[in-house]
């Protein structure tokens, strides 16, 4: 499989209506971004407002022009947002934005039902590209591909690298501002240990 089989998929999902149907007040506009040659996956939880209302483009600017602190993690890892963006894809557990939360502090969490109903087109991106690498980003996306740590605290297992069959899983913390787990000191030494073992795997694995 490759481009061919990836741009079939993408047009498919940017058709999908399966969450509106589902009685989902969602803007149906799916986002993701890379080819099929792509050797590392991020997949993250799911598009903010600013993904689906501007361009389309997985993890660009935020409110305020900010970019967001995934591209320096990245960096830090050895990718050149540009470069990421060239060479690898962007995913995320469910397609589309969700809408704001109740609360009106950040961006729903997308239920389990959406998260079923989304889950296909995931799974069919994975066959697709059959990446070395996913980056798991957020609980949700972690909990997604790396179901045994379901409630455990992320402390408990980010610096950690998981190997399932011939794919590598790094699981990092949201980047989101919204997140006070990254305002610990200990926390942050855990994203720096996890970076440092990536930057390890990506020379290993020879991955530009």
């Amino acid at each position: 499989m490759g481009q061919t089989e990836l741009d079939q998929l993408h047009h498919e999902l940017r058709h999908c209506r399966k969450c509106a149907e589902a009685g989902y007040f969602i803007g149906s506009r799916p986002v993701f971004a890379g080819p099929a040659s792509a050797q590392v996956i991020v997949v993250g939880q799911a598009p903010a407002k600013v993904e689906t209302g501007r361009n389309g483009i997985p993890f660009g600017l935020r409110r305020g022009g900010q970019r967001s602190l995934l591209w320096e993690w990245l960096e830090q890892a050895g990718w050149p947002e540009a470069d990421f963006r060239t060479n690898h894809y962007l995913s995320a557990v469910t397609k589309c934005y969700p809408g704001k939360s109740r609360s009106g502090s950040g961006d729903r969490v997308p239920t389990a039902t959406e998260r079923r109903l989304c889950a296909p087109w995931r799974e069919r991106e994975l066959a697709i590209i059959q990446p070395k690498i996913i980056i798991a980003i957020g609980r949700i996306a972690i909990e997604q591909h790396l179901p045994e740590l379901k409630g455990r605290p992320l402390e408990s297992f980010i610096g950690h690298i998981f190997q399932r069959d011939s794919t590598a899983i790094v699981p990092l913390p949201h980047p989101s501002g919204v997140s006070r787990w990254l305002n610990n000191p200990e926390n942050r030494a855990k994203v720096d240990e996890a970076l440092a073992k990536l930057k390890t795997l990506k020379v290993s694995l020879e991955i530009s």
